[in-house]
């Protein structure tokens, strides 16, 4: 407490900010207040906006003054949970030297741990546009998780059902800065995000403005058929490969890094930095691995057949089912071998 006669203690510095999750909490960082609409716009027209056309758009972020910071939200099928990518960028050639990066697009995924990252590459096949598909109306969906509010996904829907719609999206969404906290500190299933995140953006009345981002959210909510994932699930050979961390890539990544945190960017620790940043990457490296592991078992599970589980009983069940083949069995059949 101050003596009298003194003037009142100075105030503690504030903690320098070392997530995005804070970065964007800041209101200062939020640059696409009155361009929501016009970002997000390429997310929701196909005719004006080729796959092309919106990576070019993604990519522009990094090269302006000041440099905008982007992200993204993309559906793993492996974890049925909505996943935060930051900062999509190209890696540029030396013309000193080559490296296995050059022309390469990376993606930060997730935030950022200690000060250190995690590294993907980012497809341009993350911008290509989904399938038609039918999914209930904001307000439909509202009435369905009420309804049955244990439920995660719902559908599939028909065409004559009341209150849905045909639509189609992107694999991945553009975020507007005001509401990256709200994706960027851990996974979450659609649900979690229609609640907050469209909460959020109703409560601020921009459902308009928003409309590609909650499109995206009502079909990471919506199934094509019974007891199947997301119209938008990606499996791993869709999702952005983790790569390993070497220095070039280091650095590449760094200078990024270093334009939106620069108390980053001292001498001391940088070595220690690469080290600590290399580690984490083999980390997530092997959970990459698992999951494409994980994702090679269910798809050999789901092709299973019972000519392939049961060979010395097949032609035997041909004989009494009195078929010429095994694609004129009853699914029941294959579904057996199945849950073998």
């Amino acid at each position: 407490m101050a003596q009298a006669g003194q003037g009142a203690m100075p105030a503690a510095p504030a903690a320098p900010t070392t997530t995005y999750f804070d970065f964007f909490s800041d209101a200062a960082n939020n640059t696409m207040d009155g361009h929501v609409q016009t970002l997000l716009a390429p997310y929701n027209d196909f005719n004006n906006f080729t796959p092309v056309q919106v990576e070019d758009l993604a990519l522009s972020g990094r090269q302006g003054q000041p440099a905008v910071t982007y992200c993204f939200i993309v559906y793993h099928e492996e974890s049925e949970r909505i996943h935060a990518y930051i900062n999509p960028s190209t890696y540029t050639a030396s013309p000193i030297r080559t490296t296995p990066h050059d022309g390469e697009n990376f993606i930060q995924v997730g935030d950022l741990m200690e000060q250190q990252f995690s590294v993907a590459i980012w497809p341009r096949s993350m911008y290509h546009q989904s399938n038609n598909m039918l999914v209930p109306t904001a307000a439909q969906l509202d009435n369905l998780i009420a309804a049955d509010p244990d439920d995660e996904l719902f559908g599939p829907f028909q065409a004559n059902d009341p209150n849905v719609e045909l639509i189609r999206t992107r694999y991945c969404c553009l975020v507007p800065h005001a509401y990256i906290p709200l994706v960027m500190d851990r996974p979450y299933t659609p649900k979690e995000l229609w609640i907050t995140l469209r909460g959020a953006i109703v409560n601020d009345q921009l459902e308009q403005q928003c409309e590609p981002l909650i499109n995206y959210l009502r079909a990471c909510m919506s199934r094509p058929t019974p007891n199947d994932l997301s119209h938008l699930a990606l499996d791993s050979d869709d999702l952005p490969t983790v790569v390993a961390l070497d220095p070039d890539l280091i650095a590449h990544r760094r200078r990024l890094l270093y334009e939106d945190f620069p108390h980053f960017n001292n001498a001391v620790g940088h070595a220690q930095a690469t080290l600590v940043s290399q580690g984490i990457h083999a980390l997530t490296q092997e959970v990459h691995l698992g999951r494409i592991e994980s994702q090679q078992e269910r798809d050999r599970a789901r092709n299973k057949t019972f000519q392939s589980e049961y060979p010395a009983s097949y032609n035997k069940l041909l004989t009494y089912a009195q078929v010429q083949n095994g694609n004129l069995l009853q699914p029941v059949w294959n579904q057996l071998a199945r849950s073998k």
